[in-house]
């Protein structure tokens, strides 16, 4: 399932993550639990933010910790997925499973888990 700009929650506002939007390549969703629980209307005090990238995840999260002083931690160099931890934050960046995100979502976890977010505007 995708969503748009339509769905207006904290957690789906890049304006509350702890880092810039711009950083992200334009193909980058936030997925999993963190767009259900927006959708539900659920807030947490501490942001727990999942992001799917095509190419160059580790990569991403490297750059976006160093900018911001934030720590790193390397939690699968296989499946190059990273960790980028801020004060009230972590965020994961995983490489996209598959050629395609729908592929991506198919392998996850759980139905409900297989949800993504596009944030930024369509051109």
């Amino acid at each position: 399932m995708y969503l748009q700009d339509s769905v207006h929650a904290s957690v789906l506002s890049p304006q509350t993550w702890p880092f810039d939007l711009a950083l992200l390549p334009p193909t980058t969703y936030l997925v999993g639990g963190n767009v259900r629980d927006a959708l539900l209307g659920r807030v947490a005090e501490y942001l727990d933010l999942d992001f799917v990238l095509p190419t160059q995840a580790v990569e991403t999260a490297k750059l976006i910790a160093h900018r911001y002083r934030a720590g790193f931690v390397l939690l699968d160099s296989d499946r190059h997925i990273a960790r980028v931890v801020f004060e009230k934050a972590t965020v994961d960046f995983a490489q996209q499973v598959g050629a395609t995100l729908e592929a991506d979502l198919h392998r996850r976890d759980f139905t409900v888990n297989a949800i993504a977010y596009h944030p930024k505007p369509s051109d």
